[in-house]
């Protein structure tokens, strides 16, 4: 309004509106919007919050006892090479050994006979695996040249330092996928890696043992960040000492799986190189490759591998009542729910990318997501905005996640303790940023900005906790919005904007009109920061105020209220997103709700807008 030589809103214009929208949405709200959302019995879940919790989580039917029998081949490896979670998607809470309870092991806690485990997670693979004989080993090594032919060739490839590659994992590039071959062996230095090369993050001049078509391999000539050595001989690698060959047994668990379901690449880093099937011989089997009784596997990996899958199908499964994981919180150890923080970076990466034991020394027992809980295989999922996880483990582990700021923890007893003797000042500090705006005597932006320093320097708020609380996202978006927005209107686009809407709209019907804008914001707000949203919908507004004679105020606050109106779903505001996942709440339930309010907040608007601003 300023650039278009208009007097400015000041602070409190918008009450009058705002009031009104605020009454009425309390009242919807108040007698029919909360009759709309999933039941929850809030004082029973006050009364005993660790048994709500649980009962939220569906979690107590997933936990159980298991026992490492006498001279198991598990005695004496540590939890991550026990493939418990990786190969079954078991949880282990605790470790009962002796007299002593070992709470939230990490990755590196070495198993012993005897130990009896608690765990949760799904017991079916399990209860599937126990007892059986999956893999039966026939031939403990094979020779390297039966693992191509003519046309399926091994080559060494070299990572170029400007790689796309560099930095990241197989897995991650979805390398089989996309290229098409398979990776044999992984080269680096002096150090050459056979098993688990799915998770190896590559560096620049790695070198790549690979096997596929020929056709395959010549298209991956033509990558730039990739070269080829052109080695004739790869007897260097040793391949044989790797090389087995095993077969799957008709009552085996494996039998009906596909190589991907059956986890043994990704559970114990066991590569399949061929198939015989019937006298047949599959050099490159697909992930989709359906296993069958008494295939013959030839793989590359360990008999180390091998005996650990033998240690988990001897594992005693302890018949008894689900025991009550809340008995097992202790002045040590305890449970919480932490939300995934609406700025958090951890979004989109997966929690086994995380090492979210190894750092923060923390066991995820479950995460809700849209409604439901998910408890077992989580390592495979995406982290995602307002995800709620329920974690166990060490209190001062759990009070350190509270001050972590990607995460936002709830409960009172693990966050940091508020400076109540700071909170005098941090008043006298918002008095004296909001008397100049509302006698007019400074703009907001420059009364804001020096509050914001002013708690800084007076030690309310330190730079680290300043810098966490920007959403630096809606900076840059906004900061993007700005120059769009004036390149709109100077480039005659936000007239052309204009006039399609009057055309629609028409031009003497105001009401209309502010009714198109409204409609616009609030649906742009769902995707955008709110001042985004007016940022890109002004110079429309002004320009169609122009042309139709009609006065720009009206219109200026139509789009200041209805781009806050980003009710329809929960990734339109940070608060609506923060409570989704203790709440409870589905996507649509934000739909079911949002939508009658948001036909309030319209209303209400197009009401009271002649009293206040008339057209």
């Amino acid at each position: 309004l300023q650039n278009a030589g208009l007097t400015a809103f000041r602070m409190f214009d918008f009450t009058p509106l705002g009031m009104a929208i605020l009454i009425s949405g309390s009242l919807y709200m108040a007698f029919l919007g909360r009759h709309l959302l999933p039941k929850r019995d809030i004082k029973k879940e006050l009364h005993n919050e660790t048994h709500a919790i649980l009962n939220y989580y569906d979690f107590q039917e997933r936990l159980a006892f298991i026992q490492i029998p006498t001279e198991s081949s598990l005695d004496g490896k540590s939890l991550q090479e026990s493939h418990l979670g990786a190969a079954l998607g078991l949880n282990v809470v605790s470790v009962f050994r002796n007299a002593q309870t070992i709470s939230a092991p990490d990755q590196d806690f070495i198993l012993r006979s005897g130990d009896r485990l608690l765990v949760q997670g799904q017991m079916d693979l399990l209860d599937g695996l126990h007892k059986k004989n999956n893999l039966l080993l026939e031939q403990d090594q094979f020779p390297v040249e039966k693992i191509y032919s003519g046309e399926i060739q091994l080559s060494e490839i070299r990572i170029k330092p400007e790689s796309s590659l560099v930095g990241i994992s197989l897995r991650q590039a979805a390398f089989r996928h996309v290229y098409r071959v398979m990776v044999v062996a992984i080269r680096r230095g002096s150090d050459t890696y056979f098993t688990d090369l799915e998770e190896i993050n590559l560096k620049p001049n790695d070198l790549l043992l690979v096997k596929g078509h020929e056709s395959d391999l010549k298209s991956l000539e033509g990558d730039e960040g990739l070269d080829f050595t052109h080695k004739d001989s790869f007897s260097d690698y040793e391949l044989e000492e790797h090389l087995m060959v095993v077969r799957v047994p008709s009552e085996s668990i494996l039998t009906g799986q596909s190589l991907a379901e059956s986890r043994l690449g990704d559970a114990f880093g066991i590569s399949v190189q061929g198939i015989i099937h019937q006298g047949k011989t599959e050099l490159m089997p697909s992930p989709d490759h359906v296993l069958q009784g008494e295939d013959i596997l030839i793989i590359k990996g360990s008999q180390d591998d091998l005996q650990t899958i033998h240690g988990l199908q001897n594992l005693i499964i302890e018949n008894q009542l689900h025991p009550n994981l809340s008995e097992l919180e202790t002045e040590e150890t305890g449970l919480i729910e932490a939300v995934l923080s609406p700025h958090s970076s951890l979004a989109g990466k997966e929690v086994r990318d995380l090492d979210f034991r190894a750092k923060y020394g923390l066991t995820i027992l479950a995460i809700w997501r849209n409604g439901r809980a998910f408890r077992s295989h989580l390592r495979d999922m995406k982290l995602k905005l307002g995800d709620a996880m329920l974690l166990f483990g060490p209190r001062r582990k759990l009070r350190l996640l509270g001050t972590e700021s990607d995460f936002l923890v709830l409960s009172e007893e693990i966050l940091p303790r508020p400076r109540s003797e700071k909170a005098p000042l941090a008043l006298f500090i918002m008095a004296a940023v909001l008397i100049p705006v509302v006698f007019n005597w400074l703009p907001i932006a420059i009364s804001a900005v020096a509050g914001a320093a002013l708690m800084v320097l007076t030690g309310v708020l330190n730079m680290d906790e300043a810098y966490q609380l920007i959403d630096w996202r809606a900076v840059f978006l906004i900061a993007g919005m700005l120059p769009l927005g004036i390149a709109l209107q100077q480039s005659g686009a936000a007239k052309l904007m204009s006039d399609s809407l009057l055309n629609l709209m028409g031009y003497s019907n105001p009401l209309l009109l502010a009714s198109g804008l409204f409609v616009l914001a609030a649906i742009g707000s769902q995707f955008m920061p709110n001042p985004a949203v007016a940022v890109l919908l002004t110079p429309i507004a002004l320009t169609a105020s122009g042309v139709s004679g009609i006065s720009p105020y009206p219109l200026m606050m139509t789009i200041a209220i209805s781009a806050s109106a980003s009710f329809l779903s929960p990734v339109g505001h940070a608060a609506t997103l923060l409570v989704m996942g203790p709440g409870g709440y589905r996507f649509s339930d934000y739909f079911k709700v949002g939508l009658p309010l948001a036909l309030i907040v319209w209303a209400v608007t197009m009401l009271m807008m002649p009293l206040l601003w008339p057209y």
